[in-house]
């Protein structure tokens, strides 16, 4: 059958083709969109070396003194990562273990 038999014509046919209607398609587009964005996130993640950081670095994203990030690293309150004689951090490390202090 065509368009013409039925009566409709092409821009009637065309305004609701979606059997559930517009609501419930954003819904579950915004749902896949959702849960690829977990996976390609987690994927990247797995996939990208983590980033090292210095004791300055550190320092200015927990907002303290670099001497309190020294301190804590000589006494082993902090995970630090030592390349010969500097001293790095992974900031992931540094927040789950603080994490877990504070549990």
């Amino acid at each position: 059958m065509n368009r013409s038999k039925l009566g409709l014509l092409k821009s009637e046919a065309e305004k609701e083709p979606y059997i559930f209607g517009e609501a419930l398609r954003k819904e579950i587009k915004s749902i896949v969109k959702e849960s690829l964005l977990e996976v390609l996130g987690a994927r990247e993640e797995s996939d990208q070396p983590t980033q090292l950081l210095t004791p300055d670095d550190l320092a200015k994203r927990f907002k303290v003194p670099v001497s309190w990030v020294y301190e804590r690293s000589r006494q082993n309150k902090i995970p630090t990562r030592r390349i010969g004689r500097y001293v790095r951090f992974q900031l992931r490390e540094v927040l789950d273990f603080m994490k877990q202090l504070s549990t």
